[in-house]
């Protein structure tokens, strides 16, 4: 048993709201899915000390549209916690730089990048930014790649989280790495993600888990002692069963999020549904 106080963060993302609350995505309302989120918390009285969202604030029409953001932003504070953000494929770099908290550091050279660290709780948290536009193909830049080994290298903390919002590894399911948009060829996977899984396995003994979004769906897996969890959308999800080949969309009323505790030497996460 943990000895010292445990902290804890929800990890929400592919919230995909949309320019009016009223809007409805694929038939679901973005809004209403993530207020009943965070009155689902509120109702528990959660123990919480910040939230994690992975990227894809707002919905894939929504470029641009400052008023998805406000949104997220307006619930998500409503938890008196505060709240730190990745960038998706759907996301406008200038829109998610206004959600930015003071005190975080930047990771790379490139300061039009949403790429950054914080410390809390003695773990120091990287968030990495692979956008390459609206399409769901990633590649980490260089600088980033060198800057976070270098971090890791260093790190004064006792231990690190990542935070992407891209797939940088594939698994067992097929259509990850073949979907279509708008007719042409893309694929759910960071480009260069092996590169990008070789640094953090290079400093996996400090490294409790890298935190993303993307696939909406709610797994875990594991390669050369990292762990890696993806949350469910607060949108619609996604099947995720092995083999599939194509991407079956499942439209109901399912939306969830991750709890995760760390203390000291340990960390838990609990995949939530609603």
């Amino acid at each position: 048993m943990c000895s010292k106080n445990w902290f804890y963060f929800l990890h929400v993302t592919d919230t995909h709201l949309c320019s009016s609350k009223e809007k409805r995505r694929l038939g679901k309302p973005p809004y209403e899915n993530l207020e009943r989120l965070v009155n689902f918390v509120k109702s528990k009285k959660l123990k919480l000390d910040f939230v994690i969202h992975s990227g894809d604030i707002a919905g894939a029409s929504e470029l641009g549209q400052p008023q998805a953001y406000e949104d997220v932003k307006f619930l998500l504070d409503s938890l008196n916690v505060p709240t730190y953000y990745a960038i998706g494929n759907h996301d406008d770099p200038k829109l998610v730089k206004n959600l930015l908290l003071p005190g975080i550091t930047q990771l790379g050279q490139n300061p039009d990048r949403i790429a950054y660290s914080f410390s809390r709780f003695d773990v120091r948290f990287f968030f990495l930014d692979a956008r390459l536009g609206e399409a769901p193909d990633s590649f980490l830049p260089k600088d980033q790649l060198e800057a976070l080994d270098l971090a890791l290298e260093n790190l004064v903390e006792k231990s690190a989280v990542i935070v992407n919002h891209y797939q940088v590894l594939p698994i067992d399911v097929p259509w990850f790495s073949t979907v279509t948009v708008n007719n042409s060829p893309s694929s759910m996977m960071m480009e260069n993600g092996l590169d990008l899984h070789r640094v953090l396995a290079k400093h996996s003994k400090k490294i409790k888990g890298v935190f993303q979004g993307h696939i909406h769906s709610s797994l875990t897996w594991s390669k050369d002692n990292l762990i890696y969890y993806s949350a469910a959308s607060t949108d619609t999800n996604i099947s995720n069963w092995p083999g599939e080949e194509r991407e079956q969309r499942l439209i109901d009323d399912r939306i969830g999020f991750n709890y995760v505790g760390i203390c000291g030497d340990q960390m838990v996460v609990r995949h939530i549904q609603l």
